[in-house]
């Protein structure tokens, strides 16, 4: 594996970059750029280029509104949960607005972002992603409600939601793992 600092891999997106815009790439030893120009046509540089800028959007715009949250685990909340909820996302699916959904899912919940933020920001397909999985109300005995949350991509991004809280929840207490582990249950485990 290669190790690169931060600036040196910075210098090889950037340069990445420009290659899929179709600028002249200058390999200059960093390996990359006259590669993706020989692999990848004009058409599919451009969806590149394209997926990477409504990624790069999602994850600037996510880090934005979620600055100076911290996890229970006293960790960055956007590099702790969103992100990790996007890198799951991302080993299930190539669909771009699922995985920018990924980084935005919590913005209507825990932020000041509201629904037409997020669909004027990026499209209504990742506005109603994340609004299916924000919760609704407020919580009773049945844990909150999801009314939204009934398409399959939906449930995917929830799922990945779902997948990263259980990961991450070891600091909170045996009452409240024991319960969050009930409500992510959908099988019978006894006959």
């Amino acid at each position: 594996m290669i190790k690169r600092s931060n600036q040196q891999t910075n210098t090889l997106f950037d340069a990445t970059l420009q290659c899929l815009r179709g600028s002249p790439c200058h390999d200059n030893g960093k390996g990359v750029h006259l590669l993706v120009l020989g692999i990848f046509g004009a058409n599919t540089r451009h969806k590149i280029l394209n997926t990477m800028n409504l990624i790069m959007k999602a994850i600037l715009f996510g880090t934005k509104k979620h600055k100076g949250q911290l996890d229970d685990n006293g960790k960055d909340y956007f590099l702790s949960h969103c992100n990790q909820v996007a890198e799951i996302l991302k080993l299930c699916t190539d669909d771009e607005n699922i995985i920018a959904a990924g980084y935005l899912h919590d913005t209507l919940e825990d932020t000041s972002t509201c629904y037409d933020e997020l669909k004027l920001e990026f499209n209504k397909d990742i506005a109603d992603l994340v609004l299916e999985v924000t919760k609704a109300g407020e919580k009773d005995s049945k844990g909150y409600y999801f009314p939204n949350l009934k398409t399959k991509r939906g449930i995917i991004l929830k799922f990945a939601d779902r997948l990263s809280n259980i990961s991450r929840m070891d600091v909170w207490d045996e009452k409240k793992q024991q319960y969050y582990l009930r409500k992510s249950k959908f099988w019978k485990s006894e006959i």
